[in-house]
């Protein structure tokens, strides 16, 4: 059994044992982007169904039998689907139904109902095989929806997918660059902000680290740090480099190092290939590199710095408008 599957089961036990009432394990998946839910239903002829996803969305709605064998569900979700799914008791001898059905975004919808039904859906061939390998952040760089991460967090994966806190995007890998470690992602249906590369740095600026920490459930809220550049080179001479003291953390990798004015001053880098960064000193991959490399891959990066008043309100407000979180999936 997969390890999503494992996770599948185990939340069914966790939703079973909290409910007052009898309820029916629903599991299922969208089938793209992949994304897996685990829940419950009331064990009647219709009722109330809570499900939660495998991106840590809650879904809520109704269920209702239309016929002794068939009938239909409608949930609203937290990032904005609409889920709407028909189901026919088909299995007999497990009891499980199994339904299909879309999202309000076009999206397919394959759902199993029954006691049995995690383990079933695990017996299906057609049921998606793969595991979440890699979180990091990044942000959007073009109104085309060009987005620029760390190589490291997108290597060794086929799929990918990017939260900006209210819903979650497919993305598309366009290319990498193992030296820089830096890499571009592909999101078509973004139609929100993108980042403007300050010119370089210098020692002593403040800048301020942003990003959404790994481990802590991919609902947690995005994360400011300040600092000051401390040099423009990075460790062991790394000249595509500089150091500050904007602490991040894992999951931050990808993220913008911004200047006051909300304008990319780095593009933050925890893995460095010949050490790991020492007493609280943090390295980020210089701007006018993040620009000659998204430039050799046929992405024009915006120019229109952001000028007027500065502070930490105004960069991390202007931060949430384009920088999401990076989730990284490979085929098991």
């Amino acid at each position: 059994m997969s390890r999503w599957l494992v996770v599948l089961v185990s939340s069914i036990a966790l939703w079973s044992s909290s409910a007052v009432a009898a309820t029916v394990p629903v599991v299922g998946y969208i089938a793209e982007p992949k994304i897996f839910f685990s829940g419950i239903s009331d064990d009647a002829s219709s009722g109330m169904l809570t499900l939660k996803t495998s991106t840590g969305v809650i879904c809520r709605g109704q269920w209702m039998y239309s016929s002794p064998v068939s009938g239909y569900a409608r949930a609203t979700c937290g990032d904005g689907r609409n889920v709407e799914v028909r189901f026919n008791s088909i299995d007999s001898p497990s009891g499980t139904s199994i339904g299909n059905g879309s999202t309000s975004l076009g999206e397919r919808v394959i759902s199993y109902a029954g006691h049995d039904a995690a383990q079933y859906m695990a017996s299906q061939s057609n049921t998606p095989k793969e595991k979440l390998v890699g979180i990091g952040s990044g942000f959007f760089v073009s109104d085309g929806g060009a987005l620029l991460t760390t190589h490291h967090v997108v290597a060794g994966c086929n799929r990918f997918a990017v939260w900006n806190g209210e819903r979650t995007f497919d993305a598309a890998y366009v290319a990498s660059d193992t030296k820089v470690d830096l890499a571009v992602l592909k999101v078509n249906s973004w139609r929100g902000f993108s980042a403007s590369f300050a010119p370089e740095s210098e020692v002593g600026e403040t800048v301020y680290s942003l990003g959404y920490s790994s481990g802590v459930g991919q609902q947690a809220p995005l994360v400011i740090q300040q600092g000051v550049i401390a040099s423009m080179s990075g460790l062991d001479g790394k000249r595509f480099l500089l150091q500050h003291s904007a602490v991040f953390n894992p999951g931050n990798s990808g993220g913008p190092l911004l200047d006051p004015s909300g304008n990319v001053a780095g593009v933050n880098d925890l893995t460095l290939g010949a050490g790991e960064p020492v007493n609280q000193q943090y390295y980020a991959i210089k701007p006018d590199v993040a620009r000659q490399f998204l430039s050799r891959n046929g992405v024009s990066a915006s120019a229109d710095l952001k000028g007027g008043p500065a502070s930490a309100q105004i960069a991390y407000k202007t931060a949430k408008e384009f920088t999401v979180r990076v989730e990284c999936y490979a085929r098991m």
